[in-house]
């Protein structure tokens, strides 16, 4: 492959003359984006938002090194390099915690463990 970009795709030149930048700006707009989204999304697309850095980094590989550049930022993804034990305390950590907050704010006196309905639920 050619390292130096034609003119002819002047967006695979920029990528190639910044993909760091790139990146950071792909994988934040893309990451935050729901954050600030008020549109309706009866489908639910906004939720995937949430793989904005997986998203922008396969995007700057395909475009900087190409399919085999591709295949390889994916294997890399599901080679294991540490026991599974590490995995499941990655997994279960947050979850541990975040019931441990729960049952801490319920000890404390908290009536309600949800948290309010800020998307035009009903109460009846």
């Amino acid at each position: 492959m050619n390292s130096v970009a034609t003119p002819s795709r002047p967006v695979v030149a920029l990528i190639k003359r910044h993909p760091l930048a790139l990146f950071w700006a792909l994988a934040w707009s893309t990451s935050w984006l729901h954050f600030y989204s008020e549109a309706d999304d009866p489908l639910g697309l906004r939720h995937l938002l949430f793989f904005g850095p997986l998203l922008g980094g396969a995007l700057i590989t395909a475009a900087l090194e190409g399919q085999m550049g591709l295949d390889n930022y994916l294997r890399r993804m599901v080679r294991w390099r540490v026991g599974i034990q590490w995995y499941a305390a990655a997994l279960l950590l947050p979850l541990l915690l975040r019931l441990a907050a729960l049952g801490l704010n319920l000890a404390a006196g908290a009536r309600h463990w949800l948290p309010p309905c800020s998307w035009g639920c009903s109460t009846a």
